[in-house]
């Protein structure tokens, strides 16, 4: 026996069978309830829509930097994309977003990522990001994306670790070796929605 995920469903000290999940107050083999997904052998609560066709609302993820594996990259994506689904009215919009995390094979055949002069160093091109990613939303037959993130395992200048334009539908953002904040993509994307940086007021007025 192993000790049952604890879901709002479940109770604490339910005990159940690895191939069995804590569900309405008793153990059941894995399969999970609508709006659910199997995670680790758990039901966990997903937002998502599975299917981007399916989606109002589709973001996508485009790597950039060179991740180790194809699955150092899905996992990055899929924790920010649980932030964001965290902070952003995502939950109320239940199977109305989907997130996609563009595999590296693709962008690495097909995408150019120009660089651009942002802050005295040379970053990722916002503007190739987005290019790069709807490319790859209509070879999947996607035709229109909400917004593209490009997110980088390394960095392109010391000094920031993101970057977007109030209003364009592109973002790059990087990933942190020390204290990794999840919040990053997050807060990129939000510029493009026009909200302003509140961690200084100084920015805050200009913007």
């Amino acid at each position: 026996k192993v000790l049952a995920p604890f879901k709002d469903n479940c109770f604490k000290d339910a005990a159940c069978n690895e191939d069995e999940v804590c569900h309405l107050f008793s153990c059941k083999k894995l399969g999970c309830a609508v709006g659910y997904e199997v995670q680790n052998h758990e039901c966990v609560y997903s937002p998502f829509e599975k299917d981007p066709k399916k989606a109002k609302y589709v973001y996508l993820f485009v790597p950039l930097g060179g991740w180790d594996s194809d699955e150092e990259w899905e996992n990055a994506v899929l924790s920010r994309a649980d932030f964001m689904a965290d902070i952003y009215p995502i939950r109320a919009c239940k199977d109305k977003v989907s997130m996609v995390a563009v595999p590296n094979s693709w962008v690495n055949k097909r995408c150019k990522i120009g660089n651009v002069a942002v802050l005295g160093g040379l970053c990722p091109s916002i503007f190739s990001i987005a290019t790069c990613g709807k490319e790859y939303a209509k070879s999947i037959g996607i035709n229109k994306v909400e917004r593209v993130i490009g997110f980088s395992s390394g960095t392109c200048n010391g000094s920031i670790q993101g970057y977007a334009f109030f209003n364009f539908d592109g973002a790059y953002a990087q990933k942190t070796i020390v204290n990794e904040r999840l919040e990053q993509p997050a807060h990129e994307v939000a510029h493009t929605y026009k909200i302003c940086d509140e961690y200084s007021y100084k920015f805050w007025e200009i913007q």
